[in-house]
């Protein structure tokens, strides 16, 4: 799948992410008065999406040698 397919959903993923962080810490506080399970919570989620993003393998870029990259370059102010 081509990256500029994905970047919807990255950034609509990303975007809940951060809403969710904000709002599960205000309900924690509120509730719990510390943030000390959410600390857990925050460990647990960063490891599922660490182990949810091993399987994925991206193909290697080949890029064409272009002739201005094989050329030699002249230094400034030498005469050829």
């Amino acid at each position: 799948m081509f990256r500029s397919i994905r970047s919807p959903e990255v950034l609509l993923s990303h975007q809940v992410g951060g809403f969710l962080g904000a709002y599960l810490g205000g309900l924690t506080i509120s509730r719990f008065g510390d943030f000390g399970w959410m600390w857990y919570a925050d460990i647990a989620l960063s490891l599922l999406a660490a182990i949810l993003n091993l399987p994925i393998r991206e193909a290697r870029i080949e890029r064409p040698i272009i002739a201005a990259q094989l050329a030699p370059v002249a230094s400034k102010g030498s005469i050829a």
